[in-house]
């Protein structure tokens, strides 16, 4: 399909193409046929981890191209899965909204992401974490989506179905710079009340109690710009139902795959 060769690396010395389309890597180098210096070339993506694929698709969700790792993950050839369109390979509406609504979103974030179940060939079920990232490339835009699978060995599937509040948080957010929510982990959503796709891109000062708002506020952003972890001894979170949560937090620097600094993570634990 021609519609993805979005870019031209060249050699800097000569100007021969050395490649075309979207580099799936951090970083590659080449030796140029033409002058035989050796060019580097930053790309979009980092796909060398196990049990990753990247799927890219226009801003319709209609899947332009993907890693060839999406065989190995997901069982279907490259030729399969483009043209699809990415509902298709979720299960549920739920998941489906989920994504629709992240999508119309991400151009104003960094990345956003969300813990969801992907469906194989063979229509098997694969528990996944999604990344979006989103990009312009010859006016046009566009949405690439870094989905690593979740591997629960027998003994960690048994520990996560039996919480033990003791050695772990309750539930983990992260958000960017200016608070907003980029990622917030499936056990929230109970605790919550709100579906994910509902609250992905939202300010998290949305879902602190009033009084304490304003102060949080300029309390995060002087922490955030700091880089460093910090604690949170009290915070109140408000349900969707109006209920107050009572929380402990710790931050910690969140960095992306290409090593950008993007914003913080959140551990919360609810008192008890």
């Amino acid at each position: 399909m021609d519609s993805y060769l979005l870019h031209e690396y060249r050699c800097d010395n000569c100007g021969k193409l050395i490649i075309k389309g979207i580099l799936f890597k951090s970083y590659e180098e080449y030796k140029c046929s033409r002058c035989n210096k050796i060019v580097c070339f930053q790309g979009i993506a980092n796909e060398d981890k196990p049990n990753r694929y990247l799927l890219l698709t226009d801003k319709n969700g209609i899947i332009i191209n993907a890693s060839s790792s999406i065989y190995e993950n997901l069982g279907f050839s490259l030729n399969e899965i483009t043209g699809k369109n990415i509902e298709e390979l979720y299960l549920t509406d739920k998941d489906k909204k989920a994504d629709e609504r992240i999508s119309s979103r991400i151009e104003n974030f960094k990345y956003l992401r969300f813990e969801t179940t992907h469906k194989t060939k063979n229509n098997d079920k694969v528990s996944v974490v999604v990344s979006f990232k989103f990009f312009r490339q010859d006016s046009k835009e566009y949405i690439l989506r870094f989905v690593d699978k979740i591997i629960f060995p027998d003994e960690l599937l048994e520990l996560k179905n039996k919480f033990d509040s003791t050695n772990h948080c309750d539930f983990i957010t992260e958000t960017d710079l200016n608070g907003n929510l980029l990622y917030i982990s499936t056990q929230a959503e109970k605790l919550y009340g709100y579906e994910l796709g509902e609250v992905l891109g939202k300010n998290a000062l949305e879902f602190f109690v009033p009084e304490e708002k304003e102060w949080r506020n300029n309390n995060m952003k002087a922490l955030y710009h700091k880089k460093q972890s910090y604690r949170i001894p009290c915070l109140k979170i408000m349900h969707k139902e109006g209920s107050i949560i009572d929380c402990e937090s710790f931050a910690m620097p969140l960095y992306d795959d290409l090593g950008n600094f993007i914003g913080y993570k959140h551990l919360h634990w609810i008192k008890k």
